[in-house]
């Protein structure tokens, strides 16, 4: 179950709320969850989350701020990689 907030995301994306993920990202991979340029995924608490080098790790809930922001363009090219910093 979750909570979907238009145009609260990023570019007018959706602000989608969860209580608990397993990960914010595997959410976002799923084609059947149908995310979008500016969504952000937002979970307070996350189960089973995976960190730079594969480690594994958890966030116990309303504790850290665990997100993940869709960014999608038609070409590499069009990627505003100088701004990505600024994004986040």
């Amino acid at each position: 179950m979750h909570e979907e907030i238009k145009d609260k995301g990023l570019w007018g994306g959706r602000l989608i709320i969860f209580e608990s993920l397993p990960s914010t990202n595997k959410w976002v991979l799923d084609p059947a969850n149908d995310c979008r340029h500016g969504d952000i995924i937002y979970a307070r608490a996350q189960t089973c989350g995976r960190g730079r080098f594969h480690r594994d790790w958890h966030t116990p809930g309303n504790t850290c701020l665990t997100i993940s922001i869709v960014i999608r363009h038609e070409t590499p090219d069009a990627l505003p990689y100088p701004l990505l910093t600024q994004y986040a």
